[in-house]
């Protein structure tokens, strides 16, 4: 039962990394993982579960993010991350992201296990800004939780407009990042 349920996520994630969320029919999920749509709804009561579970799976199969030792190394990895967003499949990540979010804005109810898929980065980011300050690189002027927000935020509008616009100056956006990552952290003081 799980294994299908997975084929069916895994499926699904395919088609929405291919179409976007609102050109997904529940008839080209259930083609691409060989099942019913009977046997769709055996797993999942909505479409929204079927993308969430997508999403969930899709997270989970990508290279574990990097235990950062350094403050430095922090920035490397993320500033990559962000660099990433314009390789194709990331862009198409970001692409259902969006389209995803404002799908969810029009509902009563996020579905379930959407906070999860959040919590994964924002977890991320504190735990690594956790051991920076814990090292004594950073100061967490703001507090560890005011600048986890603000670093997912940072590290996500950079990846996102890098992404929808190449002819962006790359090399100011993440001069800019970096600056921005280092001010909220109290790596540096701001003059």
């Amino acid at each position: 039962m799980r294994a299908q349920r997975d084929g069916i996520a895994r499926a699904a994630l395919g088609v929405l990394l291919e179409k976007g969320v609102a050109n997904t029919s529940q008839r080209d999920i259930c083609s691409a993982a060989g099942v019913s749509v009977g046997a769709l709804y055996t797993h999942f009561a909505t479409i929204e579960e079927v993308v969430v579970a997508a999403c969930t799976l899709g997270n989970e199969e990508l290279p574990p993010l990097k235990t950062c030792e350094t403050w430095d190394e922090y920035v490397e990895f993320n500033v990559a991350n962000v660099y990433d967003s314009r390789v194709a499949d990331a862009a198409r990540r970001i692409r259902l992201a969006f389209e995803f979010a404002a799908k969810i804005v029009t509902m009563d109810k996020a579905p379930a296990g959407v906070a999860a898929i959040h919590d994964i980065q924002n977890n991320y980011i504190r735990d690594q800004l956790q051991r920076s300050f814990d090292r004594g690189e950073i100061s967490l002027p703001l507090g560890l939780a005011t600048t986890t927000m603000i670093h997912v935020q940072a590290l996500v509008g950079a990846s996102t407009q890098l992404a929808m616009n190449p002819s962006l100056n790359r090399d100011q956006w993440i001069t800019s990042l970096i600056r921005s990552l280092e001010i909220t952290a109290g790596r540096v003081r701001i003059q």
